[in-house]
């Protein structure tokens, strides 16, 4: 029995294309607005009866997803460095781990340190000129 790898790799129902095979895939770059979905084999795809499979993205998902069919799929994760994790069980609870992958989600542009350093001085600069200057007496 061979270990699950990632056959596809949707973005918005799109399949997402790398540099690399998606079997050979170690690192994705996801932006923060991208939904994605990946999918699940085992290396030799007639040997599926009775197999289960299950799916962890580490540093997101609490517990393994086990589920019956080869596919899997997020949406709403937050911007980080996570790992995506492929298991298949087979036989008497024997489970088969594949290589992780890491999946890193960027933050969007207005949570990036130099937008919140531009809105910061702006809104000083805002108070500075909206605000009444004293009186002279």
């Amino acid at each position: 029995m061979s270990a699950p790898h990632l056959v596809n790799f949707k973005v918005f129902d799109q399949p997402k294309l790398f540099n690399k095979s998606y079997y050979e895939l170690t690192d994705v770059e996801l932006k923060y607005n991208e939904i994605f979905s990946p999918l699940i084999f085992p290396l030799l795809i007639y040997q599926t009866a009775g197999l289960q499979y299950a799916y962890r993205l580490e540093g997101f998902d609490k517990d393994w997803r086990v589920i019956d069919k080869t596919s899997a799929s997020y949406t709403n994760v937050p911007p980080g460095r996570y790992k995506l994790l492929l298991r298949t069980q087979y036989g008497l609870g024997k489970w088969k781990e594949a290589a992780p992958i890491s999946i890193r989600i960027l933050a969007p542009f207005w949570l990036s340190w130099w937008a919140i350093s531009l809105f910061a001085i702006g809104g000083r600069l805002q108070l500075l000129f909206y605000l009444p200057f004293p009186a002279k007496t």
